[in-house]
């Protein structure tokens, strides 16, 4: 049986969790586009979803650097990664020029960035910069 200390520490975890996700989703949409009809800009239109489902199968670093090179180009891609984070999505799906263990690591550095013994979150240049936030800066 769990004791209490166990389950409090669960909820602390799952609420940090929660709260580095929410300020993720904060930091790559502010606007909360991702709520409406995006897709229609993204650069991976009309590619095939197997372009963006890397696993561990051969030539998964061809793949990986394909599927990055199209999120690169995609005027969308940081609404595409707030949406990969919000709807938990597959490991091995490039969202927003990261793949699974990417977003993982990403995450984690925000979780960590809540304590204070830690590192903040991750600047805003950590997250993929696309040939559109480029032509603007």
């Amino acid at each position: 049986m769990e004791s209490n200390e166990q389950t409090g520490q669960k909820k602390s975890a799952r609420l940090r969790r929660q709260t580095a996700i929410a300020k993720i989703l904060d930091d790559l949409d502010p606007t909360g586009r991702r709520k409406r009809n995006w897709g229609v800009e993204a650069a991976c239109l009309d590619e095939s979803p197997d372009t963006f489902y890397v696993d561990g199968s051969s030539g998964k670093d061809e793949k990986l650097q394909k599927a990055k090179d199209i999120c690169r180009t995609c005027p969308v891609a940081k609404i595409c990664l707030a949406f990969a984070f919000e709807n938990d999505t597959h490991d091995y799906y490039v969202m927003g020029g990261m793949i699974g263990s990417e977003r993982k690591a990403m995450l984690g550095r925000y979780i960590a960035g809540f304590d204070e013994t830690v590192a903040a979150p991750p600047a805003e240049a950590e997250i993929i910069q696309t040939d559109s936030d480029q032509a603007v800066a």
